[in-house]
């Protein structure tokens, strides 16, 4: 019966294992998707949890990494969203290099909100005409 719960546990292991290979894939373009579909930013400081989801929120399953929850579409391995557990914590133990700006935003607009491109781009072009009419 051991023998038969090691050869399970293996093979959990390996699914797992190409699941994240996938999904890295997949996402190699990580940078370029706030651009494409928006980002929302969300820090709960009661619960010390941080919340970011990629255009409009959807179903995602989760994929657990050492220091976030990563949501991602069952189907395409799209990332759709992520989560940070004890967000300030992990960054006061230097396990977030990556978010000190974000953090240092967060503690005074606990919600942050960047459009898609198509979003923003107008918006810069109308801002500039107003300025050149001053």
């Amino acid at each position: 019966m051991e023998k038969e719960f090691e050869a399970l546990r293996e093979s959990n292991r390996e699914e797992v294992k190409q699941l994240k290979a996938r999904f890295a894939r997949k996402n190699k373009h990580l940078a370029e998707a706030p651009l494409r579909q928006g980002l929302l930013i969300e820090y709960v400081r009661d619960y010390d949890h941080l919340y970011a989801t990629f255009g409009e929120p959807r179903e995602g399953m989760a994929l657990f990494t050492e220091h976030t929850v990563v949501m991602a579409d069952p189907e395409t391995l799209e990332l759709v969203a992520f989560e940070i557990p004890d967000f300030m914590k992990q960054l006061a133990a230097g396990k977030l290099p990556a978010f000190v700006v974000l953090a240092r935003m967060l503690e005074n607009h606990p919600v942050i909100y960047i459009p898609p491109a198509e979003q923003t781009e107008p918006a810069v072009e109308e801002i500039a005409r107003e300025l050149a009419a001053v």
